[in-house]
């Protein structure tokens, strides 16, 4: 495309060239000046055939731009300086170095042309007399300036177009890699889970069998390893389902307050190992807290905040609070661990981030970064709502649009029974 726009500009500069210094010659303009114009346009014949083809765009354009820059100050003076189409040029110039020159060919072809434009805008104040005579409202004028405003026209729509059509052809590829990467990750999901469905499901079989203690912790150091990997993989799969919005939710009735108690019971024994008081609070008088929601989603959601706030705690309590609101109901868990850096907290939901201090704990920094996704998927909020020295504290907002409504084959009917059978019952 670069090499099209140089050929064609040589081009076109060779015929403007030529016509003006027909018109320069007929006007009997000095003959110095038509022999300058003259090499110029011979050297601009000598570009157009030895064009580059190895990659020189930049230098070319450059020199494409420095040539015409020099006629346009020939034809400045002659042609009615300012009140002609002399300035429109100067914007086709600065149009044809963003289209063809990068870095610092493109910075200094458009500080060359600002430079010239106002060198001649300076001489034409300083020295009035050098512009021949015009009226700006002559029909030469009017037509010089139609015509650049149809060329600058055309030329903005075609640079316009042919961005948008890059951009849509980036983007296709961009989409053709997603797909490809996501495609590849299913595959290699079901690759690995075969063989780890077969270590996990053999050694957890080895470990109801009589073994000494060596073999025994050998059991248990391949079963914790398996389930490992089997949860990175899944990671990596919810990851990549998320990033194409192909994962699936499937809505039911939950019972929040008996998912978050079964959580505590079963996480309990982590924090008892680290010796963390491990309280839940708030869902003692919410019996029946019911969603309609992805019970294991949301299972996900909460079990990953919960094992992230014991796994960063070493000592002190890890809490999980249920607060209801006219609007919404939220979850708050809160810890004692080592906290985030101010300056890290913008950067906390973002996949594979790990503080330096974090690097020998088990994980590689994708879990709230899912979380957070899935929250989003879900139209629920995920916020790190303090975090310091003393501790961090995760809040999960479910608005009470969530909130479980029965449909109509779930509503008993109303039956007419007497006042006597309303008291009995």
């Amino acid at each position: 495309l670069q090499a099209k726009i140089l050929k064609y500009t040589c081009l076109i500069i060779i015929f403007a060239s030529l016509a003006g210094m027909i018109v320069n010659a007929a006007l009997g303009f000095p003959v110095e000046l038509i022999i300058v114009v003259t090499g110029f346009v011979a050297y601009v014949i000598y570009l157009f055939k030895t064009m580059p083809t190895d990659g020189y765009y930049d230098r070319t354009s450059l020199i494409i731009m420095a040539l015409s820059l020099a006629t346009l100050a020939f034809n400045w003076f002659p042609n009615g300086g300012m009140y002609s189409s002399s300035p429109y040029i100067f914007l086709l110039l600065v149009g044809f170095a963003g289209v063809t020159m990068k870095g610092t060919y493109l910075w200094s072809g458009i500080t060359l042309c600002v430079l010239t434009f106002c060198s001649l805008i300076y001489l034409e104040t300083l020295y009035p007399t050098w512009v021949a005579p015009i009226d700006p409202q002559s029909l030469q004028v009017k037509l010089d300036i139609i015509f650049a405003v149809i060329l600058l026209s055309y030329l903005m729509a075609w640079f316009i177009s042919t961005i948008i059509q890059l951009n849509q052809k980036r983007y296709e590829q961009l989409v053709e890699a997603s797909e490809a990467k996501t495609l590849f990750l299913s595959q290699l999901s079901h690759e690995l889970r075969t063989p780890l469905n077969s270590v996990i499901g053999f050694s957890n079989l080895l470990k109801k069998q009589e073994l000494s203690a060596a073999q025994r912790q050998f059991v248990e150091s391949i079963n914790n390893n398996g389930n490992h990997l089997f949860a990175l993989v899944n990671q990596i799969l919810d990851l990549s389902a998320l990033e194409t919005g192909k994962i699936e939710l499937t809505y039911q009735r939950v019972d929040l307050s008996q998912l978050l108690a079964d959580l505590h019971e079963t996480m309990a024994a982590n924090a008892e190992a680290k010796d963390l008081a491990f309280d839940l609070i708030g869902t003692e008088e919410k019996d029946h807290l019911l969603l309609h929601s992805d019970p294991n989603r949301l299972r996900q959601i909460l079990m990953s905040l919960l094992s992230n706030a014991i796994k960063f705690t070493d000592t002190g309590h890890v809490l999980c609070r249920v607060e209801e609101t006219p609007e919404n109901i939220v979850i708050d868990i809160e810890d004692t661990g080592t906290g985030i850096p101010v300056d890290q907290q913008v950067n906390v939901f973002e996949p594979l981030f790990r503080l330096p201090e974090h690097m020998q704990k088990e994980g590689k920094g994708i879990g709230l970064s899912i979380t957070q996704a899935l929250c989003d998927h879900m139209g629920y909020t995920l916020q790190l709502l303090t975090s310091s020295v003393q501790g961090s504290t995760f809040r999960v907002i479910i608005p009470q649009d969530a909130r479980y409504q029965p449909d109509a084959a779930e509503t008993l009917p109303a039956v007419e029974v007497s006042t006597t059978d309303a008291v009995e019952k």
